[in-house]
């Protein structure tokens, strides 16, 4: 399984809550989000697994847009979010 964002920014109204973020996440290893209070880790996994719409860019899953064909990306991962 393989996870691909590309120039992902959510903003809300002015405020941006994730500025232009790119990253590839490959099979076989382990991933973590860290950073401080208002960071973006929640919307950025918001934004992986589809529940949020980008402003700007796109998710990719094991090549299917988390968007855009919601069903078949979220078929390959699972998720759970506070």
């Amino acid at each position: 399984m393989s996870v691909e964002c590309f120039g992902l920014t959510k903003r809300y109204g002015h405020k941006v809550a994730l500025d232009d973020v790119s990253l590839e996440i490959n099979d076989g290893g382990v991933t973590g989000l860290v950073g401080a209070n208002g960071a973006g880790k929640s919307t950025l996994i918001k934004l992986i697994t589809g529940l949020i719409w980008p402003t700007a860019g796109f998710v990719l899953i094991d090549g299917f847009d988390a968007h855009r064909e919601h069903s078949r990306a979220m078929r390959r991962i699972g998720a759970i979010i506070e």
